[in-house]
């Protein structure tokens, strides 16, 4: 090579076992090769001076192209591996909480029952002493039959305190032995409740690990399991409620709420509900004309929990219509922030009116048709609004909906 006049050099390459040929560059110096696929070249020029002498042996270069990663032996079932191993530690993370949380459960039952146990003894061992007492009174009674009025006036008040007393320890037996069955009931429907939303979630899991649909069907099985499992973190947080609830260990902390955005954020929250776009139900928020800007002391989440308690129910009972919720300052009560939820529904009957907020009572409509619940939602929103300083209470019609109604002091003077 002369590089004297390096305009002149020529040059010829190859590049095997891409070009079967070599290939004349005249005096470019340089080859361009694109989209070539993983592999190992050999690229070989050989060059030529303005006297047209080659170089008696080509210059040879390996080249090396490696594939890329996806592209790998390992790559994909090295990713099916790790997806198998999340999914399983996922699966046995819910299993494991569980089998822990139904632990629980059961020793809390056990407590509760040997408790009723206990006082039912005592009740069958104040029974015994009683008759023993009436046995007593009778062979007295025998005895002084020939005695004077006032004896006679002191025994008949003596069987009427006796008789009395029956009557109570009869009532308390009926209070204990109504308080038992809606137990069994309610551990029977907890159980179910819980199954339900569990057995979902482990049958679609265990679809989605056949790995045998598309993504449409895989993003649609995966709703369906975070549904079942929002399901489930309810039915516990009920029951740590009601839990807390009966120990008074319930908290309440107040701060300062912005109350229509509260009510904002409980709107938009509810605006993409699954459920209610199903049913097309219409959702208004509603509050004072007058009323711009409204702050409360209070508990943010428990009135949260309410809200969402009530206008869950609401939902559940509604198949068309509208569900509507807000809040007024009664003229009669000022000093109190009047909330409410208000749907079209299927109504509730005076009677069930009655029993709605007690504990482990689960109202059923007189249609046919079977709704899912504990029975724990209404029962815990009376003890939070109770603890709130407020009260809650229902108008409802059957065919014709409910309306909710619950108060909250106001502590803090609204600002118009």
């Amino acid at each position: 090579m002369d590089f004297t006049n390096p305009e002149k050099n020529c040059y010829t390459y190859q590049l095997e076992p891409f070009d079967k040929v070599w290939i004349n560059a005249g005096n470019r110096n340089y080859a361009t090769y694109t989209n070539l696929t993983p592999g190992i070249y050999r690229f070989k020029v050989k060059g030529a001076n303005s006297d047209e002498m080659w170089t008696p042996e080509p210059f040879e270069m390996e080249i090396v192209i490696p594939a890329p990663i996806w592209k790998q032996v390992w790559f994909w079932p090295g990713l099916l591996v790790v997806l198998l191993v999340l999914l399983f530690f996922s699966w046995f993370l819910k299993n494991n909480s569980a089998k822990r949380r139904e632990h629980q459960l059961r020793a809390q039952v056990d407590a509760r029952t040997k408790d009723l146990y206990e006082a039912y003894k005592k009740l069958e061992e104040s029974n015994r002493k009683i008759e023993q007492h009436n046995a007593i009174l009778s062979s007295q009674r025998d005895r002084i039959t020939g005695q004077n009025k006032e004896l006679m006036a002191h025994r008949q008040n003596l069987e009427e305190l006796v008789v009395k007393r029956t009557q109570d320890l009869a009532q308390a037996l009926q209070k204990a032995e109504e308080s038992d069955r809606l137990k069994s009931a309610f551990l029977a429907n907890m159980s179910h409740e819980i199954r339900t939303p569990l057995n979902a979630i482990m049958g679609f899991v265990d679809l989605l690990e056949a790995d045998e649909f598309d993504a449409e069907e895989r993003a649609r099985i995966n709703g369906i399991i975070q549904t079942n499992s929002n399901a489930l973190l309810q039915l516990i947080n009920d029951i740590i409620d009601i839990s807390m609830i009966e120990a008074n260990q319930l908290v309440i902390n107040k701060q300062k709420v912005d109350f229509h955005r509260f009510l904002s954020e409980l709107e938009l929250h509810y605006r993409n509900n699954k459920s209610m776009k199903d049913k097309n139900l219409e959702l208004v928020c509603q509050t004072p004309d007058n009323a711009v800007k409204l702050m409360i002391e209070t508990d943010y989440g428990r009135v949260w929990q309410v809200f969402c308690n009530l206008i869950n129910n609401a939902i559940k009972f509604t198949h068309k219509g509208s569900i509507s919720f807000g809040y007024t300052i009664p003229c009669d009560e000022p000093h109190r922030v009047r909330c409410f939820v208000a749907d079209t529904g299927i109504g509730i009957s005076s009677e069930n009116q009655q029993k709605l907020f007690q504990r482990f009572r689960k109202i059923e409509p007189e249609d046919t048709k079977m709704y899912r619940g504990t029975g724990l939602g209404l029962s815990i929103s009376r003890n939070l609004i109770e603890l709130l300083g407020g009260y809650i209470w229902v108008e409802s019609e059957l065919q014709k909906g409910s309306i909710f109604y619950f108060t909250l002091p106001l502590e803090v003077t609204a600002e118009e």
